[in-house]
């Protein structure tokens, strides 16, 4: 009975050891595998990338890792600015917001619809007014009937809109110049 006994623990911790074998090869093996080894962190640092954005936001992250150390270090940097973004359909994903303007194809003016605030902007102001349209689509329309200077005090015209004030964009095509108002 002893013996049997004694043969059954043997047997018993033979089983267990090579068990224990079994596990710490597929470990190793699963570390090869993956390229990781027990001194080193899984991945190496990344670079910034972008993991979201906002009307407003741009948020950027990476992943740094200390020597020896499993656990990554997150940095996040989030880039805040009015307008940074807008959407060109409801529910649409953020694209970056541009201030560039461009002249329409029928020559009517030019505007600037890649952003939160589009506005378009007439060729001729004398017979056309100008349009801002807001990110909640409410429009407004203007146009200007003079041109004067005021110190609080004491106010001069200094000139009216005529008949011929054309709008000309600008060579940096951030901007439009009316002449002859």
């Amino acid at each position: 009975m002893k013996e049997s006994l004694a043969v059954a623990i043997v047997t018993l911790a033979a089983s267990l050891s090579v068990s224990a074998q079994i596990v710490q090869n597929a470990q190793t093996a699963d570390n090869a595998a993956l390229g990781t080894t027990v001194t080193s962190p899984p991945v190496s640092d990344t670079e910034f990338h972008e993991i979201g954005r906002t009307a407003n936001e741009k948020i950027l992250e990476k992943l740094t890792y200390e020597p020896g150390a499993y656990a990554p270090h997150v940095h996040r940097v989030v880039r805040a600015a009015t307008g940074l973004h807008f959407q060109a359909q409801p529910d649409g994903p953020w694209l970056d917001s541009s201030p560039q303007i461009s002249i329409l194809a029928d020559n009517s003016g030019a505007s600037a619809s890649q952003c939160q605030t589009a506005v378009f902007l007439a060729g001729d102001l004398y017979n056309d007014a100008m349009q801002v349209t807001g990110p909640d689509g409410t429009m407004m329309r203007c146009r200007p009937a003079v041109l004067a200077f005021s110190d609080g005090q004491r106010s001069a015209l200094i000139a009216q809109l005529k008949a011929g004030s054309t709008g000309m964009l600008l060579p940096s095509g951030t901007g439009v110049l009316y002449t002859n108002i």
